[in-house]
C-alpha cells in the first residue's frame, strides 16, 4: 500500500516524519496521517515525495515496483548512498538475491553486508568533517 511504501522509503533513507514535513510544506501531524494512510497527499506533495524520497510515483502508488525510472536519458544522477542502502535493505530481509547471474551464498551477502556497512560509515563520518 502507498502509506507503507511511503514509510519504508523514509525509513530507508533514515529520515525523520518531521524532515520530509518540512521539506513539502506540511505540518508533521499531516505527513504522518499519510503515512497511516488516514489521508492521501494531493499531486504536487506525492511529486514532492517522490524526488525526496528519490522514486517514482508509480512505485509510491504501487503502479510499478520499479523505484526509479530507467531511460536513456537521465535527468538524475544516482545517489550511490541510496543505492547502498537499498542492498542492505534486500539482504536483511534475507530476500532471495543474485551475486554475478547466480544465487548469492549466505557469506557473500554477509560479507557485502559487512562492506557495505563500513563503507557507509566512513562515508557518512568523512562528509561530517
Amino acid at each position: 500500500m502507498f502509506n507503507e511504501r511511503l514509510k519504508n522509503e523514509r525509513k530507508l533513507h533514515h529520515y525523520t516524519q518531521e524532515f520530509i514535513a518540512k521539506k513539502i510544506g506540511v505540518t508533521r501531524a499531516a505527513y504522518s496521517a499519510y503515512e497511516s494512510g488516514k489521508r492521501q497527499p494531493n499531486f504536487g506533495i506525492l511529486k514532492g515525495l517522490a524526488k525526496i524520497l528519490n522514486v517514482s510515483t508509480d512505485y509510491l502508488l504501487e503502479l510499478s515496483n520499479q523505484k526509479r525510472y530507467r531511460n536513456n536519458i537521465d535527468t538524475q544522477r544516482p545517489d550511490l548512498g541510496s543505492m547502498a542502502e537499498e542492498i542492505l535493505a534486500i539482504i536483511q530481509k534475507d530476500a532471495a538475491a543474485d551475486f554475478w547471474g547466480e544465487p548469492a551464498s549466505k557469506s557473500q551477502k554477509y560479507y557485502l553486508q559487512i562492506a557495505l556497512r563500513i563503507a557507509l560509515k566512513l562515508c557518512k563520518d568523512s562528509k561530517k568533517k
